[in-house]
Order: C-alpha cells, then structure tokens, then sequence
C-alpha cells in the first residue's frame, strides 16, 4: 500500500521509462473502500533541477467496495529533455474538496 486515502487505497503503480518526446504509461492499481463521490488522480513528473514538466489528471471510474482496478494514463517528456533527471509524485483528489 502507497496512500490510504480512506474511501480509495492506491495499491501501486507502474511507470514505464520515459524517453523524451515519446509516450510511455503510467498505471495506478486502486482499490475501493467505502466510496462515495468522485476521485482524480494528479501525477506531477518535476525536473530534478527546475521546474514542473509535466502535471495532468487522471479520473478515477466509479467502483465498487473492495472493487480493485488499473487506471493507466499516458505520459510525454517535451523534446529537450534528454539525459534528465526527473521526480515523479502522485496525489488523490475527492471531488467534494479542492485539496490533493
């Protein structure tokens, strides 16, 4: 387990090599428990050294309790970026609230 939200668990992810100007995929493995409402998932992917590269939202399909999924969203690196290091963080918004 990575993140406890209450109603969502964020079991895992996967995220494939990113190469600069190519799509990979990164895939979150969640699970429900006791849902309700509507979630999204942010995925900021931040040069090591500079600013934010890359930030979007992925939303989260309605589950069932106990229902465990995959959500996979694609990734692009801008050109430019060869040779880079990058952080990769992730956060879960409810959409009762603005905060991740």
């Amino acid at each position: 387990m990575i993140l406890d939200y209450g109603p969502l668990v964020i079991l895992g992810y996967d995220l494939a090599e990113l190469r600069e100007g190519q799509a990979s995929n990164v895939t979150y493995y969640l699970k429900a428990k006791d849902v309700g409402g509507t979630y999204s998932i942010r995925t900021i992917i931040t040069e090591t050294n500079g600013p934010g590269l890359v930030t979007f939202d992925t939303q989260v399909p309605p589950m069932e309790d106990g229902e465990v999924i995959s959500i996979t969203a694609p990734v692009i690196i801008p050109n430019n970026y060869a040779g880079r290091d990058f952080i990769f963080t992730f956060a879960l918004k409810s959409s009762t609230s603005s905060e991740f």
